[in-house]
């Protein structure tokens, strides 16, 4: 059985949560107890430190990330390429979708059905890809 993004402790929850202001210490605790009972937490860790994602991800926040990173290539963090960028504000309009039909996203975001369903697939690829 392969990792399904749907599965996320995540999916449901508004997505400002993973993206606590800088310096605001007390403000990722919430968004950090969501990860502790994610059955997908290592993938998505696995994800965000290989595409330099910000916010909170697999339970870690950017710093640690970051030192994961350094620890690995003994070098410091990276800024993030385009395609990055794009693939955080998709994760979060997926995630700001998450518990909707493929028509009311699809409805929401003035997009046609097979588009939702194509950037659902992509997501489902995306954290497939980190786990392995």
């Amino acid at each position: 059985m392969g990792i399904d993004p749907l599965d996320a402790a995540c999916q449901g929850v508004p997505t400002q949560m993973f993206f606590p202001r800088k310096g605001a210490v007390g403000d990722a605790s919430a968004a950090l107890r969501v990860c502790r009972r994610c059955p997908i937490v290592d993938a998505c860790r696995t994800w965000a430190v290989d595409h330099h994602e910000e916010g909170i991800w697999g339970g870690t926040t950017d710093r640690q990330r970051q030192r994961i990173r350094a620890k690995r290539t003994g070098q410091h963090g990276r800024s993030r390429t385009g395609t990055q960028r794009k693939t955080v504000a998709a994760r979060r309009r997926m995630q700001d979708l998450a518990g909707l039909t493929v028509a009311e996203a699809a409805d929401r975001l003035g997009v046609s059905t097979r588009t939702v369903e194509r950037h659902r697939a992509a997501l489902r690829v995306m954290v497939e890809g980190a786990a392995s």
